[in-house]
């Protein structure tokens, strides 16, 4: 798995302070953290509907029933 940024990742919930919650892990980044590459089994790249941002929640949702389909 490549290393990616939770800067470009659906699940993070970026609040305008610099920091993030990860939905899929339920933590709190920091700004450091947000910028540093992981290799994160849920990056999920923004998915885009009507032109707009599918929400972390959603984009949590599409994830983990992805993961649950290859249990």
């Amino acid at each position: 798995m490549a290393p990616v940024q939770c800067a470009g990742c659906g699940l993070a919930n970026i609040d305008g302070n610099g920091g993030s919650k990860c939905y899929a892990l339920g933590r709190v980044i920091d700004a450091k953290e947000l910028r540093q590459r992981w290799a994160c089994h849920y990056y999920l790249p923004v998915i885009e509907e009507d032109g707009r941002p599918l929400t972390p929640f959603q984009h949590y949702l599409l994830k983990q029933d992805e993961i649950d389909r290859k249990k």
